[in-house]
């Protein structure tokens, strides 16, 4: 059937392309960088929604910013706090999904925490190759792991199928609460980082990060209305 005919499949196709674009305004507009991953993440969850309704399927590019991506890239072009940034949310995710797993949680499993965890890890190293390329004015190279490896599991314990989430003040499921605020803290990281065109690869892989986790959110009930997503 010819797309002209489909409005179903052009909505698709519309949310594929839209995807691309939004992570580009992220990478190349600092200043946009949360409104640009988010609207990608928000595409491309339309899109692997409509995609069955089509006949097909889609992988979205953010996928490739996991752990796998990010094993081919040798030095990033980022600042090591937006590094460092993502370093702390991502493992301290895994470690939230490791407790949520132990509990039986749908969805939390121990290889989404191994994902987080691993994830945190390349991070942390691409983060400290960004320092011994920059030293500070004493010739000191060395960067402080964020990583607390453990953290308080009260809220978790006590509310491990659905939580208050605290931007919105909506009870939502946990590990979509989880998955957000990984993404919150990475997009707060990166946001209104030099615009130096050096660092556009380095945003468009740490918003297709981002907007991972934000998609990961709402595959898991997080609402997708802007109201929620940009608080």
């Amino acid at each position: 059937m010819m797309a002209g005919h489909n409005p179903r499949l052009l909505r698709f196709l519309a949310s594929v392309a839209s995807g691309s674009q939004w992570t580009e305004v992220a990478a190349a507009c600092p200043q946009r960088f949360a409104e640009g991953t988010i609207r990608a993440a928000q595409t491309q969850h339309l899109a692997h929604v409509l995609a069955p309704s089509v006949g097909g399927s889609y992988a979205d590019p953010a996928a490739t910013a996991h752990r796998g991506g990010l094993d081919d890239i040798a030095r990033l072009q980022a600042s090591a706090d937006a590094l460092l940034a993502a370093v702390l949310a991502e493992d301290r995710a895994g470690f939230a999904v490791e407790v949520l797993a132990a509990r039986g949680v749908s969805n939390a499993t121990l290889m989404l925490s191994d994902d987080h965890k691993a994830t945190a890890s390349r991070l942390f190293s691409l983060a400290s190759a960004v320092s011994e390329a920059s030293p500070d004015a004493d010739g000191a190279t060395r960067i402080k792991d964020p990583r607390q490896k453990v953290y308080s599991v009260k809220q978790l314990l006590a509310n491990h199928n659905t939580i208050i989430d605290q931007s919105t003040g909506l009870r939502v499921p946990t590990l979509a609460a989880v998955e957000i605020d990984c993404a919150r803290e990475e997009i707060a990281g990166a946001s209104g980082q030099s615009s130096d065109a050096t660092h556009v690869d380095g945003l468009r892989t740490l918003s297709r990060l981002a907007s991972s986790r934000v998609e990961q959110a709402l595959n898991y009930g997080y609402p997708s209305f802007d109201d929620a997503l940009f608080s």
